[in-house]
Parts: structure tokens; sequence; C-alpha cells
């Protein structure tokens, strides 16, 4: 009798680790399902970061993927709140260290489009969540009118570098289509622009390169997370979260 009450013991504890080993198969084939997916998703640059770093085509990629994730996702939209709460939870304000600022600052920052384009909080923190999920923030300045733009990372298509250290960028290359005019339907009459605009550090800007324009009426302003030596492109904060992020959602379902 003891024999048999053994033996159906061992039965049932055989019989729950077998159990317990295809639920663990099961997890471990989701999350090989996820990753795979994940890479069929087209973000595969994810995985494949090199010494040179990403190039242009991979940061654009990352992005895209990134801001629609960062939407729907809970995790990843969690990551960014957080983020900007570590900057801006002490409150936000402009200054020169202990000093005012000039008054011919402060009439560029309290500029109305300047205010809603750069320098009010709530475009701080606008532009904080665009370098969490793009890693790379670009900003002209008009220097006849003294207003700032935003220009999208996807109007940024190359660079051009100083001719003594390649590391030392110099120009920034824009592609855009510009609305000239309206025709008599209303509809939006458009041209193809290309043009070249120089850091602000660049004292003496050259007219042409390649045969396209440098618009020296703009300076351009361009902050990349993440950047070394050894790398152009910036690389979003969020880039180490999201294959987990995804991962985690995709085992969950």
């Amino acid at each position: 009798q003891y024999n048999s009450s053994r033996t159906e013991q061992l039965r049932e504890q055989v019989a729950e680790l077998q159990l317990s080993n295809q639920h663990l198969a099961e997890s471990y084939g989701a999350l090989a399902r996820a990753s795979l997916e994940f890479d069929d998703r087209g973000w595969k640059p994810v995985n494949q970061l090199t010494e040179e770093g990403f190039s242009h085509r991979d940061v654009m990629d990352i992005a895209k993927t990134a801001r629609l994730q960062i939407k729907s996702n809970p995790l990843l939209k969690r990551g960014n709140m957080l983020r900007s709460s570590y900057v801006f939870g002490r409150g936000f304000k402009m200054a020169a260290g202990n000093r005012e600022l000039p008054p011919r600052v402060r009439r560029i920052i309290e500029d109305p489009i300047n205010q809603q384009v750069l320098f009010s909080e709530k475009a701080c923190k606008r532009n904080n969540k665009s370098i969490f999920t793009d890693g790379n923030f670009f900003a002209r300045y008009n220097l006849r009118t003294q207003r700032w733009s935003v220009i999208p990372l996807e109007e940024i298509v190359n660079f051009a570098s100083d001719v003594d250290d390649r590391r030392v960028i110099m120009y920034f290359k824009r592609e855009f289509t510009k609305v000239t005019s309206y025709d008599s339907y209303g509809a939006p009459v458009t041209e193809q622009v290309v043009e070249w605009y120089p850091l602000d550090y660049v004292e003496e800007p050259l007219t042409q390169i390649g045969g396209d324009r440098v618009n020296t009426d703009y300076r351009i302003v361009g902050y990349r997370e993440g950047h070394d030596n050894t790398s152009t492109w910036g690389v979003p904060d969020v880039l180490s979260a999201l294959p987990w992020a995804w991962a985690y959602s995709e085992y969950l379902k």
C-alpha cells in the first residue's frame, strides 16, 4: 500500500513537471515569435548597430517606430513621462547663470513664434520628447527676422564636415517641399527645395556645396543624443527599451 501511494505521488509530480515544462516552452516560443516579428516589422536596425553607428536610413526607421510605439505602448509612454518629470520637475527658467538675460536676448526669447517653437515650457517638453524618440534635434535661426523654426529629422538628409577633421560637422543639408502659392481652386502649388545650412559656429560659410545653395540667411543648431567621435547621427534614449517593451507586450498578448 505504501509503494502504491508513493508511486501515485511520483506520477502526479511528473505530470506537474511536464505541465510546467510545456508552459515554459510556450513562453519561450512566444518570446521567440515576438523577436521574429520585431524584425519583420522593419525594426532590424535596432540589432545592427556597428562601431560607425547607425546610418541616416536606420535612424529614420527607428524614429518612425519609436514615435508610434510611444503613443500605444504603456511602458514607453511611462518612460517618456518619467524622463520629462526628471528634467522639468522643478520648474523651468531661462537664465544666463545667475545673471539676467540681456534685453536683446529677452526679445528673441519672448517673441511669440519663438515661444511656440522653442522657449516655452510646453515647447521644451515637446522637443525633449523628440530627442527621446528620434535622438536628433535640429533648429534653424533666421539671422534677419531673429526667429527660430524646428526642422523635422526627415528633412535633414546629409552633412558636410570640416576638411581637417571629419568629426566636426560644418553644414547640414535639407530637402523639403515648399508651398509657394495656391491655385484658383485653393490647392497648394509646391516646389522642391534643396539647400545647406551652416552651423552656428561657422564664421565664413560657403555659398555652394556640390552645386546646391548654402543659405547664409540661416544658422542651424543640431543636437545628437548619445553622439560620439565614431558616429554621425544621434541614438534615441528609447532605443534600448524598444525591443524589450515590444517583446513583453507581445508575450502578454
